[in-house]
């Protein structure tokens, strides 16, 4: 649950559901943040205020990921000052930030994400389709359509990526939300391999960096869910060592002309890069 109306300071003005209605403090830097607090009150209304993140952005950015883990999935980053509005932020599997919004503060984080900036973070790229959010209106229920919109959701795109974990921290978000959601954009409810074993964020990113230093490309396109629950697990590194040894191993299948040709015909360039990066190439004899 996340509690977006809960006021902001004495005197300051009121958290609204969409973030936009925020009175300048001239007592906090330019961006602020709200994190959901460890472990989940929603009786302690004090901790969703905003929190200080940095007058510079790529300072306040590296403060709210630091905070991502097990149990933070969801953030907003607010700009304080002129029209920045506010924007977002999903943590994605090991590392990957799915940024939510259409306003100026959340395609500067964009860039940011994009051009690798900020260290152990990078944007979760989405497809170049832009399919506008009122395309779901007839297919969801209202309360569920506005509470995207509310929160800032401009695209289905958008809504597709945004991870369970994280959109159960958004206020009135449930179960029924997310299955109706998933419903309408053809998502599964559970994306991600389920582990026994979780750890921590930063050593999340560490162990996914030492993994794709041992695996191939072909073998780490063709097992991705697989090594991002490897990524999360507790496995020694000795374990993960013989497991991308075993991986690298294998054979590749063969590309199969006639379904590179389909995706080809179908100007599918995506996934056609996808199926050629994880299969071999043979030659004529």
């Amino acid at each position: 649950m996340w509690p977006n109306d809960y006021p902001v300071s004495a005197g300051t003005g009121t958290m609204t559901s969409d973030m936009t209605n925020i009175d300048p403090d001239p007592l906090m830097p330019r961006y602020t943040h709200r994190t959901p607090p460890e472990p989940l009150v929603a009786s302690d209304t004090a901790s969703w205020y905003p929190q200080p993140a940095g007058d510079d952005l790529d300072e306040a950015l590296r403060h709210v990921l630091d905070q991502f883990d097990n149990t933070k999935h969801a953030s907003w980053v607010i700009d304080k000052k002129g029209d920045g509005g506010t924007a977002l932020l999903f943590a994605i599997d090991t590392g990957a930030v799915h940024v939510v919004g259409g306003s100026a503060l959340a395609g500067e984080i964009r860039a940011l994400l994009a051009s690798e900036a900020i260290g152990g973070w990078r944007l979760h790229e989405l497809p170049s389709t832009a399919t506008p959010l009122r395309t779901l209106r007839p297919q969801l229920d209202v309360r569920f359509y506005n509470l995207l919109t509310r929160n800032g959701f401009t695209t289905v795109e958008e809504a597709a990526a945004a991870p369970d974990e994280g959109l159960r921290q958004l206020r009135n978000v449930g179960p029924k939300f997310i299955a109706a959601l998933r419903a309408v954009t053809g998502e599964s409810e559970e994306r991600r391999l389920a582990v026994t074993s979780l750890i921590a964020g930063q050593e999340i990113r560490d162990r996914q960096a030492y993994l794709d230093e041992r695996l191939q490309v072909p073998t780490a396109l063709r097992y991705g869910p697989f090594i991002d629950a490897l990524a999360r697990s507790s496995l020694p590194p000795a374990a993960l060592d013989k497991i991308a040894e075993v991986l690298n191993a294998e054979d590749l299948p063969p590309v199969d002309p006639t379904v590179a040709l389909l995706l080809e015909t179908a100007g599918e360039q995506p996934l056609l890069d996808h199926y050629l990066g994880t299969h071999r190439i043979t030659t004529p004899d």
